[in-house]
């Protein structure tokens, strides 16, 4: 509430009383000498006033998001060119596979890997994986193997949305596997890391 400021010249001179009030009660009582000084201090009152506010501030705390591989990342079966190194690029985003010329991969036997993250609401979320993650794959039979002559997965990528929906969002995985020269015959497998957060 602003102060009421009541002015009043005191006899035929130039002294001026100022009485403020706030509500009513007065909270203030002077006598100026000057029509001046009473403008200043009428001035300075209404300046001086400060005003107050009230506002809320709230948080809701939740739960990390949830990752879950539904499925693996299956580059299928390979058949290795017993005199040069190849590739098979799977990539989920243009939703392709494609192996390299020297290479063979039997159709209908690969995969991208399915995931699922679950969070809440239709909040952002993105989805990444290490910075140049590269896994080395172990041989099942052979575990003698040099690690340099194992196959190798690199240049993770996915197809995830940017939010998710009611609280869940799936997507898919894929990469680029890189197989050696007369690559032995094996089983390979490994382990990859994939990263969530909210944004």
């Amino acid at each position: 509430m602003f102060p009421r400021i009541h002015p009043k010249r005191l006899g035929a001179g130039t002294a001026w009383r100022l009485i403020v009030y706030s509500g009513n009660h007065i909270i203030m009582n002077i006598v100026m000498k000057s029509a001046a000084a009473a403008a200043v201090a009428i001035s300075f009152a209404g300046i001086a006033s400060a005003q107050s506010a009230t506002g809320n501030a709230t948080v809701q705390i939740v739960d990390n998001l949830q990752l879950t591989a539904d499925s693996d990342l299956a580059f299928g079966l390979i058949v290795a060119d017993p005199d040069a190194a190849g590739t098979y690029v799977l990539d989920a985003v243009a939703d392709e596979k494609t192996p390299s010329n020297n290479i063979t991969a039997v159709t209908g036997t690969s995969s991208f890997a399915e995931w699922t993250v679950n969070g809440v609401g239709a909040n952002g979320v993105t989805i990444s994986f290490p910075a140049d993650q590269e896994i080395v794959l172990a041989p099942a039979v052979n575990t003698g193997m040099a690690t340099a002559d194992r196959p190798r997965v690199s240049d993770f990528n996915h197809n995830a949305a940017s939010n998710l929906t009611d609280g869940s969002m799936q997507f898919l995985v894929g990469g680029t596997l890189s197989i050696n020269a007369d690559q032995a015959v094996d089983t390979y497998t490994g382990t990859y890391t994939v990263l969530a957060e909210y944004n």
